[in-house]
């Protein structure tokens, strides 16, 4: 891969990271709306998928994205998926909604540890520290003594761990699926399961305000999803899934502003002080990586 196209990657993942952070931002709307998660992606979910398939078509063929996509793979990635986006959304019924963007930040840091892990490489000293470092950041935006979170900021906490399972199976099965299918299919399981839910349980259905909140979510997710995707399959090629998962960090300040001007939530001086430590740990694992590589070409120079 060329210097541009690891750009592109860059490119790819900040855009779909600021997409997602609204979807999150939606999301809580719905959830204060009272909505059931089944019953908000039920709802949100078939204009996401006519939206996918609208793409497919402008962009290389419908069999190309879809048809041609390996079963076991779109499912395995469906499943994850669909942990994501319900650990989230619980979630968010009970998170303040800047809170809940601090801890699903740890989602890049975990994506690179997992990538360590796949690619059998050693956990330096620097690792444990960047490991320390986001379980203080964690428990720092946690923590109820501090009267600013609760431990209801698990739940998104499982969400990174879940998230971070997602990029690193991407990368590792980037030939399985296009970044189309594979958000065409996990978005389906999601739909099916959700709509089992909404109608086995005869959940009552969204109101109009609700439901353009669900269409909204359905509309820029597929936009956040397919642009993390490609991002993660380009990067993937490199192998250098761990330094573009960083732009998840773009998330943190939109939610911040979002947080503080539509929400009228401030966050905690603790639970600020863990928001920084954990972006200081990701954000030093990729410009280490990148300074041992200058060495190691300045070496191999002389």
């Amino acid at each position: 891969m060329t210097n541009k196209s690891l750009w592109k990657a860059f490119v790819w993942m900040a855009g779909g990271s600021v997409c997602l952070t609204l979807v999150d931002f939606f999301m809580k709307l719905i959830a204060l709306e009272g909505v059931h998660p089944a019953t908000a992606f039920f709802y949100a979910t078939p204009l996401s998928l006519l939206i996918i398939y609208f793409l497919a078509g402008r962009s290389g063929g419908v069999k190309h994205h879809l048809v041609n996509a390996v079963p076991w793979a779109v499912l395995v990635r469906g499943g994850l998926m669909m942990s994501v986006s319900y650990l989230n959304f619980i979630g968010m019924m009970h998170n303040p909604y800047s809170q809940q963007v601090m801890i699903f930040q740890l989602s890049p840091i975990l994506s690179g540890f997992l990538a360590l892990l796949l690619l059998r490489e050693g956990v330096g000293k620097h690792h444990l520290g960047v490991m320390a470092l986001c379980l203080l950041g964690t428990w720092l935006v946690i923590d109820p003594r501090f009267g600013a979170g609760s431990w209801y900021l698990l739940l998104p906490l499982g969400a990174a761990i879940s998230n971070a399972f997602v990029n690193v199976f991407v990368a590792a099965n980037r030939d399985k699926a296009t970044a189309l299918g594979y958000t065409f299919y996990g978005m389906l399981l999601v739909a099916v399961v959700s709509g089992v839910i909404h109608f086995s349980w005869q959940l009552p259905s969204p109101d109009w305000k609700a439901l353009l909140y669900c269409q909204l979510i359905g509309g820029l997710g597929v936009l956040g999803l397919a642009s993390v995707t490609q991002a993660i399959q380009l990067a993937g090629e490199q192998g250098q899934t761990g330094k573009v998962a960083l732009m998840y960090y773009v998330q943190m300040p939109v939610a911040l502003v979002l947080g503080y001007f539509a929400l009228q939530e401030v966050a905690s001086n603790a639970a600020l002080l863990g928001a920084v430590l954990i972006l200081v740990a990701g954000i030093s694992l990729p410009l280490r990586s990148g300074v041992q590589a200058v060495r190691a070409k300045r070496n191999q120079a002389d």
